[in-house]
């Protein structure tokens, strides 16, 4: 079982969750990276853009804010922060890129 700095698990669902969809988008960016053959601003607008609004939309839907204005459908506040914010997270996210994007 893996906690986090203040003694509580991170092994939850949600934790989870989060961390395979982030894996997922972040080897599909890469992915589209390599195998792109000619880079424009477009290109960069759209790969660089998806990843912004993927953490800016994941940190928005699991904030405070959010929890405040529809209790019953954001249940997991603060699984976003928490989880990302553990180096051993990040570890786990950039084996898993290497692994996928490997031949």
């Amino acid at each position: 079982d893996s906690v986090r700095d203040d003694g509580r698990t991170v092994s939850d669902y949600q934790s989870f969750a989060l961390m395979a969809q982030t894996c997922l988008l972040v080897v599909v960016s890469v992915q589209i990276g390599l195998d792109t053959a000619y880079w424009s601003a477009v290109n960069q607008f759209f790969i660089w853009g998806s990843l912004a609004a993927y953490f800016a939309i994941t940190f928005t839907m699991y904030s405070d804010g959010m929890y405040l204005i529809f209790k019953k459908s954001f249940p997991f506040i603060g699984s976003a922060r928490n989880t990302l914010s553990q180096p051993r997270t990040w570890l786990a996210i950039f084996l898993t890129i290497i692994l996928c994007v490997l031949p």
